[in-house]
């Protein structure tokens, strides 16, 4: 993913921080949040607000 290379590998920051204001990093900073709420939820509960007639893509 190229927008985690815009992100400095800081060990002692706990947020993702651009290097340069014109680096983009919303690819990596969505990816972090779905990663933390996959770790949060229920395995019963992950995909419960999904309409079970809806067709779900994974990329």
């Amino acid at each position: 993913m190229w927008s985690a290379k815009n992100m400095p590998g800081n060990d002692d920051l706990v947020k993702p921080v651009k290097e340069q204001a014109e680096n983009k990093i919303d690819g990596a900073v969505a990816l972090i949040m779905t990663i933390g709420r996959a770790m949060l939820k229920e395995p019963d509960d992950f995909l419960s607000s999904l309409d079970p007639d809806d067709d779900l893509l994974i990329l």
